[in-house]
């Protein structure tokens, strides 16, 4: 999942990350990895939620949504600050509507505070790194460094769950879909007469699990923004 990999990274680095996310589950996630978090479904004021985080404002901006929770973190972003577009998945199905946010209004704010904004990026702007950083990460993640998490959907039959349940936030990291159990049997979908299969107990629905592939890690991760340093007092 690229925005778990992004505050993993970022944290790294010693940087202060703040997120936002769709589920209480999500937000126990990313603080148990050092980031701190809140879920924008249930704040009725994402400006505010975003602000008792970042109260001197913040400096960078990873952003994989857009809609209202970028245009609140650009509200409070310092003057320079730099943003980056890796995805809009909350305009992908919803665009000018619950996804929210101003366009308009972030331009406006990113034109008046000369803030660095460096559009969407995509792998091949930066192909001529990507064997030396695929390689770097592939280290981090077998030293334990870096945990990779995966929501596993089993039966080809449940793709179109598995690719909705990402809209709707049922996923955590990314979402597989799995053909074959662990025997190499095929999973087949149920036949039409078979009686529904009973409910799974809570909080996990059967066949959705979530794979943590690396048990442990430092220095936790995070995602999205990076608050400001408090400034210190001025030389005398």
């Amino acid at each position: 999942c690229v925005g778990l990999a992004a505050c993993q990274l970022m944290r790294m680095e010693g940087v202060t990350v703040l997120g936002s996310c769709g589920s209480d589950r999500k937000v126990t996630l990313l603080e148990k990895l050092g980031v701190k978090a809140f879920n924008y479904k249930t704040e009725k004021n994402v400006e505010e939620a975003l602000a008792k985080l970042a109260p001197n404002g913040i400096d960078f901006l990873f952003d994989n949504t857009a809609g209202r929770v970028r245009t609140a973190a650009i509200k409070i972003m310092r003057g320079g600050g730099v943003i980056l577009t890796s995805g809009r998945i909350a305009r992908y199905d919803a665009f000018g509507g619950p996804a929210g946010g101003d366009e308009a209004l972030e331009k406006k704010i990113i034109y008046e505070n000369c803030l660095h904004d460096y559009g969407q990026f995509f792998v091949g702007h930066f192909s001529g790194d990507f064997v030396a950083c695929s390689e770097h990460i592939i280290r981090l993640y077998k030293r334990g460094r870096l945990k990779n998490f995966d929501t596993i959907v089993d039966g080809f039959h449940r793709l179109g769950d598995a690719f909705a349940g990402i809209f709707r936030g049922k996923n955590v990291g990314r979402t597989i879909v799995r053909l074959y159990d662990d025997a190499g049997a095929f999973f087949a979908p149920p036949a039409a007469d078979a009686p529904a299969p009973a409910p799974a107990p809570a909080p996990a629905p059967a066949p959705w699990r979530v794979d943590v592939r690396v048990a442990s890690a430092p220095a936790p991760p995070s995602p999205l923004f990076a608050e400001a340093p408090v400034p210190g007092p001025a030389p005398a």
